[in-house]
């Protein structure tokens, strides 16, 4: 639940909201990434992936079991977006490099403290990569033009500031902020460019977790084929959809005729 205590929101504040805006074969997919395996953490996830799209600001990720930010840079560097299968974090600035339909794709992770935060912030902002900031205490300064697409325009190209030197601006740059601080707190000026997603755990969460932990262990046959069942699910979920589209289809042509 959104912070009762003045903390940052929950995204379990929207009931199920993972449901309208992934398909339970994509939350297979996730888990299989490592994501936890409850339907807060779900939900976050959607969350983390349409943040941009549906707020226009970047995530501030709150995970202090540090398991969602593993998941997010496994899942950048799989999704078309711009991201297949990374094994595994890159760690203290290094790449993780992968394609999508045959266009190299570039994740960034830096951690904040790292001496060469500012190098990778404006190399990923240069070439348009998928930055993700790690073990953050807040929003760095550095990334505040970035993250408010304060651009400046320098003839045909974009520019933006980071932190007191212009570089140019790739438009296909991503930011992905993530904190393990669960009781991080912000300047309204730095709130105002992110979506707060908090992986703090809850009671649900967790007996969700420790139910998925022992299914797995006791019973994975029956884990096997709870997988396979919502798998076959989605598909048929899509035949019916593409079949209604069909029959919208004829309906409209016969009525032409």
């Amino acid at each position: 639940a959104a912070g009762s205590r003045g903390g940052p929101p929950h995204a379990s504040d929207i009931p199920a909201l993972h449901r309208l805006l992934a398909s339970e074969s994509e939350a297979l997919e996730w888990r299989s990434r490592g994501l936890p395996d409850d339907g807060l953490s779900t939900e976050n996830a959607a969350i983390i992936l349409h943040a941009e799209a549906m707020t226009g600001r970047a995530p501030l990720i709150v995970d202090p079991a540090g398991a969602a930010t593993e998941w997010l840079v496994k899942q950048l560097s799989a999704a078309p977006h711009g991201p297949a299968a990374g094994r595994g974090a890159a760690k203290g600035g290094a790449p993780a490099r992968s394609s999508a339909g045959g266009r190299p794709v570039s994740v960034e992770v830096v951690a904040e403290g790292s001496p060469k935060l500012q190098t990778s912030v404006e190399l990923a902002a240069r070439f348009g990569k998928t930055l993700v900031i790690t073990e953050a205490s807040g929003i760095s300064p550095v990334l505040f033009a970035l993250l408010g697409k304060d651009l400046r325009v320098q003839g045909a190209r974009n520019a933006v500031m980071v932190g007191d030197k212009l570089v140019d601006y790739g438009d296909s740059f991503r930011a992905f902020v993530c904190t393990r601080d669960p009781a991080v707190q912000l300047e309204p000026s730095a709130r105002a460019l992110v979506t707060t997603v908090n992986f703090t755990v809850t009671r649900s969460g967790l007996e969700g977790q420790l139910l998925g932990a022992t299914l797995r262990e006791i019973l994975p046959t029956l884990e096997t084929e709870k997988s396979r069942l919502l798998r076959e699910e989605e598909d048929l979920k899509m035949q019916l959809a593409d079949l209604e589209r069909g029959l919208i289809q004829e309906l409209a042509a016969s009525e032409g005729d």
